[in-house]
């Protein structure tokens, strides 16, 4: 945890730490519950554009019913626009 937590702090490029954390999350196995859960939410705190589209498909695909139940919780606490519609998306789909 910690060294996810830094590998966010150490990328000062928002878009790249989103994009660094979502290739970990690729690599990770799913029994890796608690560094995945972990990720999920460093890249919810960024909560930039690329954030919204990875929790957005982390909510619609991923097997772990947690997960995508984080990743609409974070979508909702990141609002705006984009976070709206990814919602909505994601609604529409179930």
């Amino acid at each position: 945890s910690a060294a996810i937590n830094y590998l966010r702090q150490s990328v000062k490029d928002k878009n790249k730490a989103v994009e660094s954390l979502s290739a970990l999350f690729g690599a990770l196995p799913h029994s890796r519950t608690d560094q995945r859960a972990m990720i999920v939410y460093e890249i919810a705190d960024i909560g930039n554009d690329r954030a919204i589209d990875f929790l957005s498909k982390v909510a619609k695909s991923d097997k772990d019913y947690e997960l995508r139940s984080d990743a609409v919780y974070y979508l909702g606490n990141i609002g705006g626009e984009k976070a709206r519609a990814a919602l909505y998306e994601i609604l529409k789909s179930k």
